[in-house]
């Protein structure tokens, strides 16, 4: 495997791939699979079908691009989340690259919009928990969602002001 000047690397669910640049490689063969749009952050689906970068989504298997996370090419993606199952996909978008995140979209495995979420003050961080199906993203809150409505089920508000952060455990 020859790569050049890469600055991450991420290892498919069952580390039989890795992505490293634009680059997507098979480790026992060392061929390279296929390239894809590099972006600033790059999630594997739970399932090793899907990868997410910046630009968009890519079959893996079918070695194309499943579809474009973001239409209008305005906003920035900063962070991809899968849900558990690979079925749903979580994205952190802001208008300006490099500005904090107001935007969060979430997508099906196949593309069709399932969320867009705009808020006043800047998103800190989205995800899925691991073993219930919900979904959180945290501003001056802690914001929990249902993982298949996407409906929110409570707003958890800290005793100060300032950004939410959270992990699920």
């Amino acid at each position: 495997i020859r790569i050049s000047k890469v600055s991450d690397a991420y290892w498919s669910p069952d580390d039989t791939m890795i992505a490293a640049g634009n680059k997507i490689f098979n480790l026992a063969s060392g061929k390279l699979l296929f390239s894809f749009d590099e972006g600033s952050d790059v999630a594997w689906s739970p399932n090793g079908e899907l990868i997410a970068s910046g630009a968009g989504v890519w079959d893996v298997v079918r070695e194309k691009q499943q579809f474009v996370f973001h239409g209008n090419g305005e906003e920035h993606c900063s962070k991809h989340v899968w849900s558990p199952d690979s079925t749903k996909i979580a994205g952190l978008l802001s208008r300006t690259l490099g500005r904090p995140a107001e935007l969060v979209r979430i997508y099906s495995a196949t593309g069709e919009q399932l969320l867009s979420l705009r808020t006043k003050t800047p998103i800190e961080n989205i995800g899925w928990s691991k073993s219930l199906n919900l979904f959180a993203y945290s501003d001056d809150a802690l914001h929990i969602l249902d993982g298949n409505s996407l409906k929110e089920l409570k707003v958890l508000t800290p005793s100060s002001q300032g950004q939410v952060k959270f992990e699920w455990s």
